[in-house]
């Protein structure tokens, strides 16, 4: 579940990327499977990057049992204790006080790795996290020794701000044995706050007064004032062992400056000549109780209240913004596309209807055009009106609800003119269209072998009638000379003439022949079908009051029987 929480982002951020890229942008489909392909990439590297982030960091502080750790709902202080701690916790490692729950680190090494843990196991308690620094002068006999671990503590508190966020407070508690068997109070603390020069005396975890008020006190001046000298020699041990290593600067941390630091006066076991007593040999003659009895050491437990104030948001908060702020980035993107999508259907429509209104209407073609294009955006927004736009559009506010009504005032402003009536263009009565190419060889006006088929079959219905002239024109494409082709076509038209004379008993009289060349072509000459088409020699019958009359005086036909053009055999 933990290592869930570290790689769902990952995934949630992914899949809003995907659901904008293929529903939202105007995007091309290449550009959505190569967006797609990237975010997948990018969201995997990032999510195996988290996993093995969390694992390691498990691995790392699995020697802290998450018993020990306060539950998330703990509203107390947190206090990773360090330094001289075993005069505290004796054989423990965690210790519950009635306002912070202490936590033993008993190697700078250990201070990462529970910082570490914190991080990923209780998110939601780093902002109640402190760093004490336990110190018993009287155990440490080498003060250079003792200095070396002070710098060790400083590197682990600089690496700890990378895993616990915001300013993290650090502060100290020295315990030292009191200058004279008569003292017994355990329930008095002196402080000295930063910024603060003077130390104050807390008792029963009330409001401190200064030192020197309390040493000016009537009631056991002299106790007093030795106690007083007794803590100058505490406080300038202090800065000489502890604060100059702190502050110090250097490349490898960054100075430390605590909040707050504590002195407590009570009697334990110490360690024969060691620095604190020779310390306190040089600068008085007091000499410090030497007890070789273990008791426990009060917690400074009432100064927490005085340590600074941090808030943050627990696992769930933070969770919880995190996901609201991806869906506020993804809404604000998706309204952003969808103001685009708007735009663009709106420039189209628009595109669509100056395009109509400066068509004239002649020809009418592009403007039915466009305006069944204004047809099928109409359709297409009415439909989206009645049933709900897209998302992609609504997001953004859909406009094409206003452009519908100037769609149809426009399609409704004009109509195409009725289609033209057909006109049935006929030829003169009877005419009969023949393609040269099955008469003639190319460029020749000599009929072929076969050609005599196709005339008779083509020419049964054409007869010969009083007052009608059989009209024989030929015709040719425009390939070649103008001249040669009329002749040429001229001649074809004699040929066929020709033939028919010579098939049947009609007069000359009743014929004229005509050659055109390719002045009159039925068809474009640009394309093959349209020069075979006008490659042709045609035969009609045109109304003439005088021809064939030699034909009508020679021959006698049977009343309502009209004589054929071609003889019977």
């Amino acid at each position: 579940m933990r290592i869930l929480s570290q790689v769902w982002p990952g995934v949630f951020s992914a899949t809003l990327a995907l659901l904008l890229f293929w529903g939202f942008w105007p995007l091309s489909r290449g550009s959505q499977w190569t967006l797609t392909a990237l975010v997948i990439v990018l969201a995997g590297s990032w999510i195996f990057w988290r996993w093995r982030r969390a694992r390691k960091l498990q691995e790392a502080a699995s020697e802290f049992d998450d018993a020990s750790l306060p539950p998330e709902s703990y509203q107390g202080a947190i206090v990773l204790a360090c330094g001289d701690n075993d005069i505290l916790f004796r054989e423990l490692n965690v210790r519950e006080a009635q306002q912070g729950w202490y936590l033993r680190i008993p190697e700078p090494e250990h201070l990462v790795l529970m910082a570490q843990r914190l991080s990923v196991a209780r998110p939601g308690l780093i902002w109640r996290v402190s760093v004490m620094m336990t110190v018993a002068p009287e155990h440490h006999k080498d003060g250079e020794a003792f200095m070396q671990q002070m710098h060790a503590w400083r590197r682990a508190i600089s690496l700890c701000r990378h895993w616990l966020p915001g300013e993290l407070p650090v502060w100290g508690c020295c315990y030292v044995n009191p200058p004279d068997a008569d003292y017994a109070s355990d329930a008095r603390w002196f402080t000295r706050l930063a910024g603060n020069d003077e130390m104050q005396i807390w008792r029963d975890s009330k409001v401190g007064i200064p030192l020197s008020d309390w040493g000016a006190q009537p009631i056991s001046r002299q106790s007093r004032l030795s106690q007083t000298l007794w803590l100058n020699g505490a406080v300038a041990w202090a800065e000489s062992r502890i604060f100059s290593v702190f502050s110090a600067a250097g490349s490898d941390a960054k100075p430390i400056f605590p909040c707050l630091w504590i002195w407590h006066l009570s009697p334990f076991a110490a360690r024969a000549n060691n620095d604190w007593q020779r310390n306190v040999a040089n600068i008085t003659s007091l000499v410090p109780l030497n007890e070789n009895k273990e008791g426990e050491l009060p917690f400074p437990d009432p100064l927490l209240s005085v340590l600074p104030v941090r808030s943050g948001l627990s696992r769930v908060e933070r969770q919880c913004g995190l996901a609201g702020l991806l869906l506020g980035v993804f809404l604000v993107l998706a309204m952003l596309a969808s103001y685009i999508n708007n735009q663009r259907l709106i420039q189209n429509v628009s595109d669509h209807l100056q395009l109509y209104e400066r068509l004239k209407g002649e020809p009418a073609q592009p403007k039915l055009l466009a305006q069944n294009r204004l047809r099928a955006d109409a359709l297409l927004l009415d439909e989206w009106q009645r049933e709900g736009a897209p998302v992609r559009y609504s997001m953004g506010m859909f406009q094409g609800g206003r452009l519908l009504p100037l769609i149809r005032t426009a399609v409704n402003s004009w109509a195409p003119p009725p289609p033209p009536v057909p006109v049935i263009v006929q030829a003169a009565p009877d005419t009969v269209s023949l393609d040269s190419m099955a008469l003639f060889d190319t460029g020749k006006a000599k009929l072929i072998e076969g050609s005599t088929k196709i005339l008779v079959e083509a020419l049964m219905n054409i007869k010969a009638r009083p007052g009608w002239l059989i009209v024989v024109s030929g015709h040719t494409d425009n390939t070649g000379d103008a001249k040669t082709n009329q002749q040429l076509s001229l001649k074809r038209a004699e040929a066929v003439r020709d033939w028919m004379l010579a098939t049947s008993d009609v007069s000359p009289g009743c014929f004229a022949v005509r050659g055109y060349g390719a002045s009159r072509p039925v068809e474009s000459n640009d394309t093959p079908e349209g020069r075979k088409l006008n490659r042709r020699v045609e035969i009609s019958l045109v109304p003439q009051a005088d021809a064939c009359q030699d034909r009508t005086e020679s021959t006698s036909p049977t009343e309502g029987e009209d004589s054929t053009l071609i003889k019977e055999n």
